[in-house]
């Protein structure tokens, strides 16, 4: 019989067995997706083309933690275990890396903005002025709440 603190340790283990499997992959796609994919099909079809390689790692790692390192009745505690593993370190490396904080993780990224004919970006722009105007969204460079914006003429297709 194992006692509670083997069987802590043991979990434990599991955990970062699979965190480091995860995450290690994870980081040599992206290496090898930045470095050569994306710069030959471009940033959305190299993302693409990673997610069922990466999905393929989840699950083979998942497997073989769940078949030789954990207790059963504990693989889930394990993968959510190593879910907060992996969401420590990316907030830790975008910390030390990009200077990033947690409440503004997403909003040094630019816009790309509506990629399409110059009919599409204009209304875009218009239903975005609408939308902050009416209040239903907020306004990131304003860096405040939406209002009501009085004198200001709507233009766009």
């Amino acid at each position: 019989m194992i006692n509670n603190s083997e069987q802590g340790r043991q979990t434990l283990t599991a955990a970062a067995i699979y965190f480091a499997a995860v995450f290690g992959a994870g980081f040599l796609l992206g290496i090898i997706r930045s470095v050569w994919i994306v710069p030959e099909i471009g940033t959305r079809w190299g993302e693409l083309l990673e997610m069922p390689v990466m999905f393929l790692v989840i699950l083979l790692s998942a497997r073989r933690v769940s078949r030789h390192l954990v207790a059963p009745g504990s693989a889930l505690f394990v993968g959510v275990l190593a879910l907060a593993f992996l969401v420590m370190a990316e907030f830790t490396f975008a910390f030390l890396l990009r200077h990033l904080v947690l409440l503004c993780y997403k909003r040094r990224v630019q816009q790309k903005g509506q990629c399409g004919s110059w009919v599409r970006r204009k209304r875009a722009i218009l239903i975005r002025r609408v939308g902050i105007e009416a209040g239903l969204c907020r306004s990131a460079r304003a860096r405040r709440a939406a209002r009501l914006e009085v004198g200001r003429k709507l233009r766009g297709a």
